[in-house]
This record gives structure tokens, sequence and C-alpha cells, in this order.
């Protein structure tokens, strides 16, 4: 019941999630790895669908070796 660039933002976001969790790509390299042109407007979407910049959550979120 959503537009597809919605949905398509969404699953995006989810990726860049685990992505950022697991610290795979860098920060300023994660909006061109998921599609986006532009490194502000995926900050901005992101913010928008998660309450948070890419940098808070991972902050929030990164999976360290003092985890386990």
């Amino acid at each position: 019941g959503c537009k597809i660039v919605d949905y398509l933002n969404k699953v995006r976001v989810e990726k860049a999630k685990i992505l950022i969790e697991n610290d795979s790509i860098p920060m300023s390299k994660l909006h061109n790895y998921l599609g986006y042109k532009s490194k502000a407007h995926f900050f901005k979407l992101f913010k928008q669908l998660t309450g948070g910049t890419p940098l808070e959550y991972r902050k929030k979120h990164i999976k360290t070796g003092r985890d386990i």
C-alpha cells in the first residue's frame, strides 16, 4: 500500500543499517553503495526513516570485538 519509491527507500535504509552495524563500508561511501548520488539526500532520508543520522545510528549499534 505504498509507493515504489517509498518501499525502495525503506529497503535501502534497512541495508544501510546492516552495513553500519557491521562497520563494513566507510560512512563517506555509504550513499554511493546504496545507489544515492547525494550524500546529503541519503542522510536526510535516513534521519526521516530512523529518527537519527547514520553516524548516530553507528554509535548506538556498532558491533565491536568488545561485545564477545
